[in-house]
This record gives structure tokens, sequence and C-alpha cells, in this order.
């Protein structure tokens, strides 16, 4: 499980450079980088650029189905 672990949360720092350089300087303004302690997560959260229905894009323009359906 730790190697599944480790795999993917490089895979993920690898895809969200953009979102790692939003996050660095978010958390000089803003406690934990965002708004709601709902999107703060560790290493650093997903900055979303844009949305369109079920469709997310973050900052680095990796797409994503909004399950949640909140930010779209």
């Amino acid at each position: 499980m730790s190697a599944v672990y480790e795999r993917e949360k490089k895979r993920f720092l690898e895809k969200t450079k953009r979102s790692e350089q939003i996050y660095k300087e978010s958390v000089e303004v803003t406690p934990f980088g965002v708004h709601s302690n709902y999107r703060a997560m560790d290493p650093y959260p997903i900055y979303f650029a844009k949305g369109k229905g079920s469709r997310l894009w973050d900052a680095d323009g990796n797409e994503y189905i909004d399950f949640h359906m909140a930010f779209g």
C-alpha cells in the first residue's frame, strides 16, 4: 500500500506544479492557502482555473470530473 501511495503522490506533485506555486503564494495571505477548510489538503490543494458543467480544469490544465458537485 505504501508503494502505491508514494507513486500516486509523486504523480500528483509532477502534474500540479502550478497549484503548488499558487499555494506558496496563497499561504502568505490566507490560512492554509484556501478560504474553506474543506479545500485544505496535504501536500497542497488543487487550484481550479475553470469549470463547465461537471468538468473542472486546474491551473496546470489537468481535467477532472466534479463528483462533489460544488466546485464547477
